[in-house]
């Protein structure tokens, strides 16, 4: 009887520990506590090697595509444009297209250069898309330019008319942009994220007591599982 009620305390253990890792996961996206997901923060030169899996949304609207304030895309609302300002998607440069296809404001400098874009359901964002952005200081120009941001990442530095990928882990049913007074553009690329409502349930799940009888019983935990 010792042995059969130490495999069960021990069978026990295990379940609870299995049940703490899945719950952590689905709470913090970690398994254990101190192990992190790819971050948002900081940027890499991913030109050639990053490949959009989902949706780039200014490329996917069309060269000539225009956004003011209401308009939707898929699946985001222009929900405000600074200075009843218009974003329209360009193929850069615009002398001579290569391909380098984002949204960009109409005079951000002196209309206005902040978007918002609220999308019905959380996305996914893999990949920020910027071109261009090469902010200015006096003598060169009479205010210091900030450049470009996307919801509070302050872009790379691209160079004259260059454009690269900045690869990000970013879960949010929201999109800032600013032009930060530069000239350019961006884009980005993201995929919906689903839910399902599950009812999960543990049928037969025992412990034992002092005397090493069984107590059975049952329950149901409902949680969320998020699939990409």
């Amino acid at each position: 009887m010792p042995t059969t009620l130490h495999w069960r305390r021990t069978a026990v253990l295990f379940f609870m520990l299995v049940a703490a890792l899945i719950m952590s996961y689905i709470n913090t996206g970690t398994v254990l506590p101190g192990v992190s997901t790819a971050s948002a923060h900081g940027w890499y030169n991913y030109h050639k090697e990053f490949h959009c899996y989902g949706t780039r949304f200014f490329l996917s609207a069309g060269v000539g595509a225009i956004f003011t304030e209401g308009d939707s895309h898929a699946g985001g609302t222009f929900t405000y444009i600074e200075n009843d300002n218009y974003m329209e998607v360009r193929d850069n440069p615009q002398k001579d297209p290569t391909g380098m296809i984002v949204g960009e404001f109409e005079q951000s400098k002196r209309i206005g250069g902040i978007a918002v874009i609220k999308f019905s359901t959380d996305i996914r964002i893999s990949g920020i898309y910027w071109y261009d952005n090469d902010p200015k200081s006096p003598p060169e120009v009479p205010v210091q330019e900030e450049g470009w941001s996307f919801n509070g990442i302050k872009g790379p530095l691209t160079g004259d008319k260059m454009a690269e990928w900045q690869r990000v882990d970013m879960v949010t049913d929201k999109v800032v942009i600013s032009a930060g007074d530069d000239s350019g553009g961006v884009d980005f690329c993201f995929t919906p994220v689903k839910r399902v409502y599950c009812w999960e349930k543990f049928h037969h799940v025992w412990d034992v007591d002092r005397h090493g009888r069984f107590l059975f019983g049952k329950w149901g935990m409902w949680s969320w599982l998020r699939y990409h």
